[in-house]
């Protein structure tokens, strides 16, 4: 397995293991802002639920782009762009087992 970090506009990890999984770094992030760990980024102007609730918006989000939900509404450019974050998670949605399966 390929070991990396990229980052840029956006960040990647791939490491390796289960600590370094997008699953688990997500939910080590809820944990955090749970703890209030991340109050003093924020000046205190949002709770932890609250980070949570717009994190848990992220990936219910993310999912339903992957799935195609927005599909109709992704102009010519970003269709490349899609189907490459598609491919690069093995969520091709026209070859895919996911997507065979309606997800």
């Amino acid at each position: 397995m390929k070991k990396h970090l990229l980052i840029g506009n956006g960040f990647d990890i791939q490491f390796g293991g289960r600590a370094f999984t997008s699953q688990f770094i997500i939910q080590r992030i809820k944990y955090r802002a749970q703890m209030g760990i991340y109050a003093s980024l924020f000046e205190k102007t949002i709770s932890g639920q609250e980070i949570v609730a717009i994190v848990e918006g992220f990936v219910t989000a993310a999912n339903s782009l992957m799935s195609g939900k927005y599909d109709q509404y992704i102009q010519d450019a970003g269709h490349a762009n899609i189907k490459t974050i598609r491919i690069r998670n093995n969520i091709d949605k026209n070859s895919s087992p996911r997507a065979k399966n309606g997800v």
